[in-house]
């Protein structure tokens, strides 16, 4: 997805790559899809690389005591409650 972001943003579609980034007024109109989407952008390449590094230390070690099923759950869970406490702080502002 990184790279389809960044020829994205090579080629000027930068309008395209901000339907998939968390905007919370875009979310009130019924943008849904963005509360799981913004969690696999990633603003530039060590970004993207701390990231990897944080998953390659700690995931695997994570995943060994939970098991794979529940670190994707878990990983995926918070991407979308990430999302909704932010969406709700944006709009208690």
């Amino acid at each position: 997805i990184f790279i389809f972001q960044l020829v994205f943003n090579l080629f000027d579609f930068k309008r395209l790559v901000s339907y998939f980034e968390l905007n919370p007024n875009m979310v009130n109109h019924f943008y849904f899809y963005q509360l799981f989407s913004y969690g696999f952008l990633h603003a530039n390449p060590f970004h993207i690389l701390f990231n990897m590094l944080y998953l390659w230390f700690f995931g695997s070690e994570i995943e060994e005591l939970w098991g794979k099923n529940t670190l994707y759950f878990v990983h995926f869970t918070s991407i979308i409650m990430g999302g909704i406490l932010t969406c709700l702080v944006h709009n208690l502002g």
